[in-house]
């Protein structure tokens, strides 16, 4: 058997003003079967590399459909109000695709929806359903798939995101005709929700986010996640209280119980090191070191976005496997949108503390 290298993750780059952009080298069927390896405990160790350096050029193929939908969502969200929203793109990480793969035994990876994805939050629900609007309007060519409204119909945990995914169709670039994209619009309140989810996920040792945390956890965020329905006048979660004041007694009787807001504050001290500091770059690498509450963080331009990618690979192998780090590579325009975008990477839960002192208050 020929084995490749496990860092390959480009095989034809095309050039697109100016920019080197990697595409997909594999077949749907080579595809699929790498994702099946991978989490395949019978896997050889160098089937599982070699299924991890097809699962990487397949990401890395997503980035330039994923930039066309991110400018297309940055210009659309600059028109639905006055304070500037905060736009960002992200490639789904080695560690959570294998994770999802795991979970959804029926999903190939190919079919996966998320591997690129952007995200856009503005201040308001209304502006949320404005944007929504936009985007899918005028002239747009690529294939909405797929529109979920977990606004209207929450999930049972809490979350409230609306999501289009998209399929990328272009005349120009049809090597990624096709792939799909994952565009997810938030407002202030739903995005803070998510992000103090996602630090308690990696400061607590919880698994919220894939519905495996603890019972006390899952209902805090619940009650929390109608508390702000409340706010923007949308459903409330079910299996939650609908009297508001006993809601709000639920509510303040976990979080003392849990002592949440000691716990996110301390989170916030990770980052410290950040603030003050000017990051001029369009790729940001970020390392985790959770035992030690340490954030690394490395800069690429966007003409090193191969060199980036590769990094990023790198590091998810080293760190298989362990649960005191995590990295991610994110693009955002300036320091500002990677601090709100991403807080729980930089641990700033501040907007989400400053609710949960209003509600419990």
């Amino acid at each position: 058997m020929e084995y490749i290298n496990i860092f390959d993750v480009a095989h034809q780059l095309i050039y697109f003003n100016g920019v080197q952009w990697a595409t997909s080298k594999y077949s749907y069927d080579e595809i699929n079967q790498a994702g099946r390896t991978l989490i395949d405990r019978r896997s050889k160790p160098l089937d599982i590399m070699q299924a991890i350096s097809i699962i990487n050029n397949w990401r890395a193929a997503h980035a330039f459909p994923l930039n066309t939908m991110q400018v297309r969502l940055r210009d659309k969200a600059g028109q639905v109000g006055r304070s500037m929203p905060f736009v960002a793109q992200r490639i789904k990480r080695l560690p959570a695709i294998e994770s999802k793969l795991r979970r959804l035994k029926h999903v190939n990876l190919v079919e996966m929806q998320d591997i690129g994805g952007c995200r856009a939050v503005v201040t308001t629900n209304s502006q949320v359903k404005k944007l929504g609007n936009l985007y899918q309007s005028g002239r747009i060519r690529h294939e909405l798939e797929r529109k979920n409204n977990y606004i209207q119909t929450p999930t049972p945990d809490g979350y409230r995101s609306l999501h289009l995914v998209y399929r990328y169709y272009s005349d120009r670039n049809e090597l990624y005709n096709g792939q799909r994209i994952e565009v997810q619009l938030r407002s202030r309140l739903q995005h803070a929700w998510a992000t103090a989810v996602e630090a308690v996920d990696t400061f607590a040792g919880q698994q919220l986010k894939i519905n495996l945390g603890s019972q006390d956890w899952e209902r805090f965020f619940a009650l929390m996640g109608s508390c702000m329905a409340i706010r923007e006048h949308t459903p409330l979660i079910t299996n939650t209280p609908g009297n508001e004041r006993e809601l709000c007694d639920e509510l303040r009787q976990l979080a003392n119980d849990l002592n949440v807001t000691e716990r996110l504050l301390a989170i916030g001290a990770t980052a410290h090191f950040m603030r003050g500091q000017r990051l001029d770059a369009y790729y940001y690498l970020i390392d985790l070191d959770i035992t030690r509450r340490r954030l690394s963080i490395f800069k690429y331009t966007k003409q090193e976005t191969e060199k980036a990618t590769t990094r990023l690979a790198e590091l998810e192998l080293e760190y298989r496997g362990k649960t005191d780090r995590d990295v991610l590579l994110v693009s955002v325009s300036s320091v500002d949108e990677l601090r709100k975008m991403y807080p729980n990477y930089r641990a700033d839960t501040s907007i989400f503390i400053r609710e949960l002192e209003r509600v419990t208050q």
